[in-house]
């Protein structure tokens, strides 16, 4: 049906089942480009291009779950947050290497100052972060497909 036509009701199946993630709280209406300190690596998946300039272009319909660790969703912690989960998300499918996640999680303090937070609370995220070392880019961290009924 690549060429747009309703499907023929005689063929037609229902989906018996679905596929899904959980922990997901935000998706992305429009692209987004991001500078991102991962020069010199090149990939691409369904929704996200990043080139060797560093330059990542997420695409629209991309989903993350927003602040996490000892902060919350404001204004000032969404481009973060997003850029920030897509470092991890690059990690964990091994087109950036982990060793990158101190960089990553700098990118996340720049783009939280950049967009208004108070120092102090960019530096505790960031510091937080560190703790975990980069925990979350580890491939077998992968997010489950989930399966219903």
């Amino acid at each position: 049906m690549s060429d747009g036509s309703i499907p023929d009701p005689l063929i037609f199946r229902e989906s018996k089942h679905i596929h899904y993630f959980t922990k997901v709280k935000y998706v992305l209406s429009e692209d987004a480009w991001f500078l991102t300190p991962f020069r010199g690596y090149k990939g691409k998946t369904e929704f996200v291009e990043l080139f060797k300039s560093g330059w990542v272009c997420v695409k629209a319909g991309w989903a993350w779950d927003g602040a996490s660790g000892p902060t919350i969703d404001t204004k000032a912690s969404m481009r973060a947050s997003l850029a920030h989960d897509l470092g991890a998300m690059l990690m964990r499918q091994e087109i950036i290497p982990r060793e990158l996640w101190f960089q990553n999680d700098r990118m996340l303090e720049r783009l939280c100052l950049e967009d208004g937070m108070w120092s102090w609370r960019a530096r505790a995220w960031r510091k937080f972060l560190s703790l975990v070392k980069g925990a979350y880019g580890r491939p077998e961290k992968k997010r489950i497909v989930h399966v219903a009924p």
